[in-house]
């Protein structure tokens, strides 16, 4: 009981106007770790403010890769760009433990959800190259276009024809 007494006062603090309680929050969340991240992900689509989803973004992407999973899914449920893009961020702030399930976004038949994945991908840059260089191969589909294309914009010359 009281470790949801204490999440739900965390989540709370994402709110507050106090800048060292909103950090505190933040840290707080990103220790409980695997436990926050269905809450977190829940508080995402649910707040309306974009300060505090900022910092459940940010105890999001410092849980890693336990939370690489619901951060795509919530890519892929929930069409609102605004929630989208803190997603994305999460995840791009992750990089490592992200890379192999964000490049498969690149073969998504919708293509905002190409975008988001090429936008992460650019954004955590030199790390994604040699995957993305694995994934340029694919020469029959959208992920290897996509990874091509996603290599140009890091400033990577992909494979020549």
């Amino acid at each position: 009981m009281k470790r949801n007494q204490n999440l739900s006062k965390y989540l709370s603090d994402l709110r507050s106007s106090d800048l060292q309680m909103r950090h505190a929050a933040e840290d707080a969340l990103a220790t409980l770790g695997k436990i926050v991240v269905e809450s977190l992900v829940q508080f995402l689509q649910e707040e309306k403010e974009s300060e505090p989803k900022w910092y459940a973004a940010r105890a999001l992407a410092r849980v890693g890769e336990p939370a690489v999973g619901a951060l795509l899914d919530l890519l892929h449920i929930d069409s609102r760009d605004e929630v989208r893009r803190y997603a994305a961020a999460a995840l791009a702030e992750m990089k490592n433990p992200a890379i192999a399930e964000i490049i498969s976004l690149l073969g998504e038949p919708d293509p905002k959800l190409r975008r988001y994945g090429m936008m992460i991908l650019c954004r955590i840059g030199a790390l994604a190259v040699e995957a993305l260089k694995a994934a340029s191969q694919d020469n029959d589909g959208m992920l290897g276009q996509c990874a091509q294309y996603t290599l140009l914009h890091i400033g990577i010359q992909p494979r020549q024809e």
